[in-house]
């Protein structure tokens, strides 16, 4: 549009627009591998077994990898922006997968462990929206990537 004297005033609007985005941004990657070995004789006296695909002969034991040995393995996005005093915006995504063959767990959700957004304000508390643990896992948790 313009104005009466033939002037475009729209983009000194957008300039106004552009000056007030001004937020500090903090995103962190993190992740846990957790893995254990494990060997078991006497596999199947009855049929032969699989284990990985490989077929095992009768009776004979197994040396493997295996995933998940006490908290599950998981990598993931935390990330925080500031809004101004004391307010602050939050969004994690969380995944899991196996690391003995590399699939996605929870049921082959990308982020079926956590994905969550909210607010935290330093005197009002934090609000959160979305998948992410209860208070009973975040009490009896044994290993945490990111301590809060």
């Amino acid at each position: 549009m313009r104005g009466r004297k033939g002037k475009c005033w729209w983009p000194h609007r957008w300039r106004w627009a552009a000056c007030a985005v001004d937020a500090q941004t903090s995103v962190t990657h993190y992740g846990v591998l957790d893995s254990n070995a494990k060997y078991v004789t006497n596999m199947s006296k009855v049929t032969p077994s699989t284990a990985n695909g490989l077929a095992l002969g009768l009776g004979k034991g197994l040396a493997r990898m295996t995933s998940g040995g006490l908290s599950g393995s998981r990598w993931g996005l935390r990330g925080t922006e500031d809004h101004g005093p004391g307010l602050k915006a939050l969004l994690v995504l969380e995944s899991g997968f196996g690391v003995d063959d590399g699939r996605s767990q929870q049921g082959g959700r990308l982020f079926g462990r956590q994905a969550y957004v909210g607010l935290e304000h330093a005197v009002a508390g934090k609000l959160t929206f979305g998948r992410q643990y209860t208070s009973l896992f975040e009490a009896s948790a044994v290993h945490r990537p990111h301590a809060t």
